[in-house]
């Protein structure tokens, strides 16, 4: 099993950091479609005190997902690294 799906059912690369960058897109994308929505809403309701509200909101709401997701590859990286200290061993120890 050394094609792709060996691969991928040893566990012996990560790919959940190129997961996270797919999933991270697709949050943002949500997100500003969803702050949008509800500033339209909030604007068309004449409710403008949340429509600032979703104005501060927002900005917030993307940099809350990057954080997140920068989190999970940090964790990921950690692990890679890990790995590689660990091969690194192995080979001195040989």
């Amino acid at each position: 099993m050394d094609g792709l799906l060996g691969r991928f059912l040893s566990f012996d690369k990560m790919i959940t950091g190129t997961i996270v960058k797919f999933l991270y897109y697709i949050l943002l994308a949500l997100v500003i479609l969803g702050g949008i929505f509800f500033l339209l809403q909030s604007l068309f309701s004449g409710n403008f005190g949340m429509f600032l509200g979703g104005l501060i909101l927002l900005p917030l709401a993307i940099i809350y997902v990057r954080m997140i997701c920068e989190m999970f590859l940090v964790i990921f990286r950690i692990s890679d690294n890990l790995a590689a200290l660990r091969q690194m061993k192995e080979n001195e120890t040989k």
